[in-house]
């Protein structure tokens, strides 16, 4: 029986990438795709009466298998009940009401002594924007002033009392969909600088809760991606060109990226983060002043890492990960050496191959 599970969606390329180098180092694993679910996989648990008595299997239509006890589980980017296009669009909301429940319970009950990347539990909780800033705040993080709220009077007041200097966000990344883009999407909301003009009309400050935040002078950001009790960090050069200022997820082509260390306080107070939130993976995101101060702006329990490896920055980040994986230790160290194995090696093989795919062991 493989020692890895790996639930994730058979389009990610990091989980591929991962199965990928797995392969390569001879290690076996199992791969549990969420996907597929109900449309084209089913999942079944069985209990009977007396200890040990549960039995979980998942059937797809090229193979069945039954999921067991691992070493590690790899709680990756869980996707929503896929129905069926040939079932009433008015049973819907009932199959996907009758879905999520019987999903979260799969996954909450499979190999409980696994070490979770991360627990499903502590991936949920983490998704919440004021616990992070709140549990950032007692693990010895500096945080930016932030209000959270939807009340026009609150975030005018807000807004004044720290004389406009406030940016907005939104709690997760969202798309405004066109069906007729090759895509599906136009555009994406992303960090930005507000302005008195967009605190005008209450009604469309009351509509939704948004994050509203002191805008922290930068000279340049920090990404902290920690696996156990190991990290590897890139600065990002984000002001040193006008279009990633704001936020640099808005153009990848102009940004610059380093690899660097950062202070063994914040490496200290990233590791009780992790701790109190039950997390044994995370990215962590910090502005960083010109005089050098840390400033916590989130952390993405399931954040995506390869990236930074691509843009050729000296960070071996699959190789780690998969060190991680193989170890199933809470505690992971990694010892860093020379890697067996690249991100651009996978992307070379999806280039010779085309066959970007996924499979449920190996």
């Amino acid at each position: 029986m493989p020692d890895i599970l790996i639930h994730s969606f058979t389009t990610d390329i990091h989980s591929n990438a991962v199965m990928w180098a797995l392969d390569q180092l001879g290690v076996s694993y199992t791969f549990w795709p969420s996907d597929l679910f109900p449309r084209e996989s089913c999942w079944s648990m069985e209990f009977k009466p007396g200890k040990n008595n549960a039995r979980y299997s998942v059937a797809l239509d090229r193979e069945s298998f039954e999921l067991s006890e691992y070493k590690t589980a790899w709680y990756r980017r869980p996707k929503r009940p896929r129905i069926s296009p040939d079932v009433h669009e008015d049973d819907h909301t009932f199959l996907e009401q009758e879905c999520l429940p019987h999903m979260r319970s799969m996954t909450r009950l499979i190999s409980p002594g696994a070490l979770w990347i991360n627990t499903p539990d502590s991936a949920t909780k983490d998704l919440y924007k004021p616990l992070q800033i709140q549990t950032a705040a007692s693990s010895g993080f500096n945080i930016p002033h932030t209000l959270f709220s939807n009340e026009p009077e609150e975030i005018r007041s807000f807004y004044s009392r720290l004389q406009g200097n406030v940016i907005y966000k939104s709690y997760r990344s969202s798309y405004w969909a066109n069906a007729g883009t090759a895509t599906g999407k136009v555009a994406m909301g992303y960090t930005s600088t507000l302005y008195p003009a967009d605190l005008e009309n209450d009604d469309t400050l009351r509509a939704g809760p948004g994050i509203f935040q002191e805008k922290i002078e930068k000279a340049y950001e920090v990404r902290v991606t920690v696996m156990g009790k190991s990290y590897m960090a890139a600065k990002i050069l984000s002001q040193e060109n006008e279009a990633t200022k704001e936020d640099w997820r808005l153009n990848y082509d102009l940004l610059k990226i380093e690899r660097t260390l950062i202070p063994t306080t914040i490496e200290q107070s990233c590791l009780t983060y992790m701790e109190k939130a039950g997390l044994n993976f995370g990215c962590f995101d910090f502005i960083v002043t010109s005089d050098g101060e840390y400033y916590f702006l989130e952390v993405n329990q399931m954040g995506q890492f390869l990236w930074k490896e691509e843009m050729g920055s000296n960070m071996p980040l699959l190789q780690m990960f998969c060190d991680f994986l193989i170890s199933g230790d809470p505690n992971f160290k990694w010892q860093e050496k020379k890697p067996k194995l690249t991100f651009l090696n996978y992307l070379n093989h999806l280039e010779a191959t085309n066959t970007p795919s996924y499979k449920t062991s190996a």
